[in-house]
């Protein structure tokens, strides 16, 4: 995941979330991380107003711009303390206010610290307290969306991978007391009633490829992506429009 200012490029990080989820041996440390042991369960409750690949695309994009820092500061070890970092650019870029890193130093009388120090406790401050991080990282998050959104076959793969991890848990584990009233008996999910508005949302996507159902409403029908027996979520990510007349089962 070393790329240059990835984490200011909505088509990078798309990029660098196709590659995570194409290659999970290559990237297992990655995603033993996000969703390993029982990370996963994070992505499980029913319709959240951040969807699953919401949440994956953030902690994308927070390892992103970690990995963006520790290379400027490895390349840059003998900069001066006046210097923008790459987080600055890119919340200038979005018209994003805070304090920069040159105000920051003289703030807190940092200007004998060594660079590497004073620019990791700026980034770490940043992160804890400063809501224009939290606004860039939000942006970002949901300009990606907007874009995988309309990719079935991104959302597939990532629906197989969060259905991989989960069925990798249960393998050796018991459903967790706190969370057992998302699950059936058989460690998967139970179903759940799907939301009027992200029905709608699924239905402007899919309508031009539905074109039985495209005017018909009350007789659209919903499937899974990612089936819920086959450890599915239920999230607006795994859901499709069903174009097959003959399919019977109405997932509400």
């Amino acid at each position: 995941m070393n790329n240059k200012v990835a984490f200011s490029n909505t088509d990078t990080i798309i990029s660098v979330l196709k590659n995570v989820l194409n290659d999970h041996l290559g990237y297992s440390e990655e995603l033993e991380q996000i969703f390993g042991d029982d990370n996963f369960l994070q992505f499980i409750q029913p319709y959240q107003k951040q969807s699953a690949i919401h949440i994956f695309i953030t902690l994308l994009i927070h390892r992103l711009i970690d990995e963006e820092t520790d290379l400027h500061i490895s390349e840059n070890r003998n900069q001066t303390l006046d210097k923008k970092l790459p987080i600055e650019v890119a919340l200038v870029e979005n018209k994003l206010e805070h304090e920069s890193f040159k105000d920051y130093v003289n703030d807190f009388n940092l200007a004998s610290t060594q660079f590497e120090d004073a620019a990791l406790d700026y980034m770490n401050d940043l992160y804890l307290s400063s809501s224009a991080y939290q606004d860039l990282v939000s942006s970002l998050t949901e300009k990606v969306f907007l874009k995988v959104f309309e990719e079935r076959d991104i959302l597939k793969m990532f629906n197989q991978t969060v259905a991989k991890y989960m069925r990798k848990y249960f393998e050796s584990n018991r459903i967790p007391e706190y969370e057992k009233k998302f699950f059936t008996s058989f460690t998967t999910l139970k179903c759940v009633e799907i939301p009027t508005e992200v029905k709608e949302l699924v239905f402007q996507r899919d309508k031009k490829n539905c074109p039985n159902n495209a005017t018909n409403r009350d007789n659209t029908e919903y499937k899974f992506l990612v089936p819920l027996e086959q450890h599915g979520l239920n999230d607006i990510t795994n859901l499709e429009l069903n174009c097959n007349e003959n399919f019977s089962l109405n997932l509400y």
